[in-house]
């Protein structure tokens, strides 16, 4: 991008396909530094992302990553001690920049709301938590915060105080996932609607959570917990659940005391639409036995080794996306 050449004088399609090749760090630096002019005129050429992500890492830095273009572009902005209130842009590789900045200036937000201003979103997608929660991180994000539905959290464990301040900050929450097992005898989920939950849990904890679709890493379920789970699910609690994917110990017992069903073509369709919140997968279910409650909900038990699927169809016969990513038997 050349300096002093008079870009505004250019006709609009001209400006929007050489505003196209530009990267996201140039797109930026045009927003928190240029012409209010610029600014609208970059804002017209309407870019896409598919999300922007903030991270608060172990460092206590924090990552501004943004899905442009088929590429992952990173922000690393680093609160100094300097007296200098110029914002400082360093590009340290193609897909990364760092920005320093003093407390004062509200860099964060700053920086966050000139992203989303250029793909015309009103909040960040995700949030993660590379290390503990604190109020305090939440005070600059008051205005891009409203829609964000998905938090992850890494540390190897989360408190009661942490996951009430997340329940309580993110209204619209949808996505949750956690890396380790939530406090003994929380209670915090019990009540609480969410689209996907990822967890290490038993089956006791999750019994009579209204989650769409449950994930169960580091979970190992006895045969006897996830058979017993199954005819939970047939006394018709969870009324919005989808799937759920866990490991079991051993899986040659599973439907003991159980009706099961052949796959009837007629009856449901070969492919089960898993959703992971970007991009959807398309599950071969054909030859797998099912599983009917009494109000006609059809649910499928997948086995691959010592992983589990179970999915329940809500929808009989569903369109396969284009873009989904096709999930064959082995």
């Amino acid at each position: 991008m050349r300096s002093g050449f008079p870009i505004l004088s250019l006709p609009h399609v001209v400006f929007r396909r050489v505003s196209k090749s530009w990267d996201i760090f140039d797109l930026i630096k045009l927003l928190e530094l240029s012409s209010q002019d610029l600014k609208k005129a970059v804002k017209l050429t309407k870019f896409e992302t598919q999300k922007v992500e903030v991270e608060f890492r172990k460092d206590y830095t924090v990552d501004v990553i943004v899905w442009f273009e088929g590429k992952e572009y990173t922000f690393n902005l680093i609160e100094t001690m300097t007296e200098k209130m110029v914002t400082e842009f360093r590009q340290t590789s193609p897909l990364k920049c760092e920005i320093h900045y003093q407390r004062s200036q509200n860099q964060v937000e700053k920086i966050c709301k000139s992203i989303l201003d250029l793909f015309r979103k009103s909040s960040i997608d995700r949030f993660q938590f590379s290390r503990n929660i604190y109020e305090s991180d939440f005070k600059n994000y008051s205005n891009i915060i409203v829609d964000a539905k998905s938090v992850h959290v890494s540390p190897d464990s989360v408190t009661e105080e942490e996951l009430d301040l997340i329940f309580g900050i993110f209204q619209k929450l949808e996505n949750l996932s956690l890396r380790n097992r939530l406090p003994k005898n929380y209670k915090g989920l019990n009540n609480r609607k969410l689209k996907f939950l990822r967890v290490p849990s038993d089956w006791n904890d999750i019994k009579d959570f209204e989650v769409e679709r449950l994930w169960l890493p580091k979970t190992l379920w006895t045969t006897f917990e996830f058979n017993f789970y199954i005819k939970h699910w047939l006394k018709a609690p969870n009324p919005c659940l989808k799937e759920i994917h866990v490991m079991v110990m051993e899986i040659s017992n599973i439907f003991d005391g159980l009706t099961t069903n052949a796959w009837n073509p007629c009856s449901r369709g070969k492919y089960f639409i898993s959703e992971d919140g970007w991009k959807p997968t398309a599950i071969d279910c054909s030859g797998e036995l099912d599983i009917v409650r009494e109000d006609g909900l059809m649910a499928t038990v997948t086995l691959e080794k010592s992983q589990v699927g179970f999915y329940v169809w809500h929808q009989k016969f569903p369109t396969v996306p284009k873009n989904a990513r096709m999930q064959q038997k082995l």
